[in-house]
């Protein structure tokens, strides 16, 4: 098993923290999305824009959920990597 340097596990910590900001950019868009699809809802009495509203719900609720699974997915393998390195 091979030993991970100093700056192997500074880049895995950065990884971490990139990681992390992803998360929280995939949050932000999905609440940016649901807000805009309940404005559209709220504020439009056209069947088109409605829904057009609609729309954007979904994709933010799917966004939101993709992006869970993504971090997850990562934050587990760079745990195991990170745990590997440290004796």
């Amino acid at each position: 098993m091979k030993n991970i340097n100093l700056s192997e596990l500074l880049a895995i910590d950065r990884t971490i923290l990139a990681n992390e900001r992803t998360i929280l950019a995939y949050i932000r868009t999905s609440l940016s999305l649901i807000v805009a699809g309940i404005s559209f809802l709220k504020l439009f009495s056209e069947n088109s824009l409605k829904i057009l509203g609609a729309i954007f719900i979904v994709v933010g609720i799917v966004t939101i959920f993709f992006g869970i699974r993504r971090y997850l997915k990562y934050h587990k393998e760079l745990n195991e990597i990170r745990k590997r390195g440290e004796i």
